[in-house]
């Protein structure tokens, strides 16, 4: 019988390139991680020894602002891997993940992702595809929030809503309808 992440993992849209084969590897090489509301995944300046793919359910994202007052950040749903950071990076947590909605997550170990690295693994391939678009979107929005808090400083402390996908550059999203 397959497991609930592998099915999971299957079943999302972002996996639609890893084979049947690579999904269940995946899903054997990782460790699978339930989360209940209001868990917390880690937390900021936590070590980072862990990346995590989100197969099901959605995580906020929480940073706290030098003068000690908390800031969501974003939310992290389906598809989409969190922690990549301080594991690429070996460096500490930037953020608290803290689970909004009842969540599954894989969990990918240094040891592993690095193993899977040295193989030159289709599925390490994939894992950096998901880290590198989460990234970029993740980039896009906080520069969508910082133009919009300059114009508005109340929108800073609003959550934002379900990144959507960028339609034109960045560049030419900053500079306007007139832009590039």
């Amino acid at each position: 019988m397959p497991s609930t992440a592998a099915t999971l993992l299957r079943r999302l849209p972002a996996a639609a390139s890893l084979s049947r084969h690579e999904s269940a590897r995946l899903a054997r090489q990782a460790r699978e991680r339930d989360l209940a509301p209001e868990e917390i995944l880690f937390r900021q300046g936590d070590p980072a020894e862990h990346m995590y793919l989100v197969l099901a359910g959605s995580l906020l994202v929480r940073a706290v602002l030098p003068g000690g007052e908390e800031l969501t950040l974003g939310r992290v749903f389906p598809g989409d891997v969190v922690g990549e950071m301080g594991l690429l990076e070996c460096s500490p947590r930037s953020g608290t993940l803290v689970c909004e909605r009842e969540a599954v997550l894989l969990v990918i170990d240094r040891v592993t992702w690095n193993a899977m690295l040295a193989e030159d693994d289709a599925i390490a391939s994939w894992l950096l595809e998901r880290c590198a678009e989460g990234l970029a979107r993740r980039i896009g929005a906080v520069m969508e929030r910082i133009v919009a808090a300059s114009q508005d400083p109340t929108l800073l402390r609003q959550l934002p809503e379900a990144p959507q996908p960028r339609r034109r550059g960045l560049m030419a999203w900053l500079l306007g309808p007139g832009g590039v």
